[in-house]
């Protein structure tokens, strides 16, 4: 492990990590298809193709719309990740090959079904088989030239991300759905309670201003119950 020399579990005698340490959505699928999935189109149909194809699409409600392209993003919100999920397999069709493209279909429906709320037999039944779907056509990213390194094409598909998605179904079994589990929740907070308020601090002594700015945060919600209840009667 990178820059880790003594792991928190070093002391914990044959206790299996990955029975309790449950999958995220958004630091592992999310981030596997941002980091590689998206890089592999872009490597195979350059992404000015790409950037073009996003920026023609029709504007709809609800759903980003990338006017500039993603070939240049370096990061995006979970509900960016998920609408370029949506898109990508379709404007990728009919420039990709059709094996890469059954590849890039099949992660994205293990990706959306491991978000399902209630994951019964059926459902982890098909998750197994999108999964084993996506490692039977993943060979064609290799031979299209998608999966790049720092040195020129890799032969391998050594990706710790995609390595974890081969113990959610046992996670599921063990803890339930992994969807309870979601950091979407402690994302948010951070933006609100410590993005926000930093922004609006002077950047001098900004731990005290951002407390200062949530405990007044407080007192103006507590006035605001106070208020509703005693209007209410």
């Amino acid at each position: 492990l990178s820059s880790i020399f003594t792991p928190f579990w070093v002391d914990w005698g044959d206790a299996c990590l990955s029975h309790f340490l449950t999958p995220g959505a958004l630091h592992q699928w999310h981030k596997f298809y941002f980091d590689h999935c998206l890089q592999w189109v872009i490597n195979i149909i350059t992404g000015q193709e790409l950037d073009f194809f996003l920026s023609v699409l029709e504007l709809q409600i609800g759903t980003h719309h990338w006017t500039n392209g993603v070939s240049t993003l370096k990061q995006c919100t979970g509900r960016e990740h998920h609408d370029l999920e949506k898109v990508l397999p379709t404007i990728a069709a009919g420039a990709l090959p059709d094996d890469a493209l059954h590849t890039l279909h099949a992660i994205m429906e293990f990706i959306f079904l491991t978000q399902d709320q209630f994951l019964y037999d059926e459902t982890l039944h098909a998750l197994t088989e999108a999964l084993h779907k996506f490692h039977h056509y993943k060979p064609s990213i290799l031979t299209a030239g998608g999966h790049l390194g720092k040195n020129g094409p890799l032969d391998h598909f050594q990706i710790l991300k995609l390595e974890l998605a081969q113990h959610i179904m046992c996670s599921t079994w063990a803890m339930g759905a992994p969807y309870q589990w979601s950091s979407d929740i402690t994302e948010h907070c951070h933006i609100t309670h410590v993005k926000n308020p930093y922004h609006l601090s002077n950047c001098c002594d900004y731990h005290g201003q951002c407390c200062q700015f949530l405990h007044w945060q407080e007192k103006q919600c507590f006035f605001q119950l106070f208020t509703s209840l005693k209007t209410a009667g």
